[in-house]
């Protein structure tokens, strides 16, 4: 389980709209989206966890606030080789908002608002 298999299913979502489609079906569930989804993220054999999830995204949305520079930390991981979150930023806007949707509904007890500049 890792963020890096968020950012491969993202990707996979992004290249490929049948399992964006599959994600939005997930989204529609009158209950339990958060197992909807995570179901549909297994089926396809990504393995990470709701909070993974949500870290990524949130990770994402606070790297988009005007910031243009890398610390010495994101250096270090660039460096590495890790996945950056700023990944995030390349992929089509339909997954994009896919993200903040599926997001949200992984949040426990209640969503959180990732509305604003750049975001859909």
């Amino acid at each position: 389980m890792s963020k890096e298999a968020v950012i491969q299913m993202l990707s996979h979502v992004d290249a490929e709209p049948g399992l964006r489609d599959e994600l939005s079906a997930a989204m529609e569930a009158p209950e339990g989206k958060a197992d909807a989804v995570m179901g549909v993220a297994g089926k396809h054999g990504y393995e990470f966890t709701p909070e993974e999830f949500r870290e990524v995204v949130s990770e994402a949305a606070a790297d988009s606030e005007g910031k243009t520079e890398l610390s010495d930390e994101e250096l270090k991981h660039v460096a590495g080789g890790i996945i950056d979150t700023n990944t995030l930023k390349s992929f089509s806007s339909p997954t994009l908002s896919l993200a903040y949707k599926v997001n949200d509904a992984l949040m426990p007890g209640g969503t959180i608002s990732m509305e604003g500049p750049g975001r859909p």
